[in-house]
């Protein structure tokens, strides 16, 4: 999801951006397991979080591939 995205679900821009790079094993975990070193590597995909506070006692997630359905989460603090 990306800013201007975010803006047209929620109404506002994201106050907090988190992106954990992919990564990958290029001797494999095989390898790793029996001892040997492998090569590991980030890659330019990974999972991006954007977040920003609302004045609702929930918590909505919504993911950009359509496949996945959005959900609303009671928070816990409220």
């Amino acid at each position: 999801m990306n800013a201007d995205m975010f803006r047209d679900v929620y109404g506002h821009a994201p106050t907090v951006r988190v992106f954990c790079p992919g990564h990958l094993n290029l001797m494999g975990e095989h390898i790793a397991e029996h001892g040997f070193g492998t090569i590991a590597m980030a890659t330019d995909t990974g999972t991006e979080i954007l977040a920003a506070p609302n004045d609702r006692a929930e918590i909505r997630l919504v993911n950009t591939d359509e496949d996945y359905r959005s959900h609303i989460v009671g928070n816990p603090r409220q």
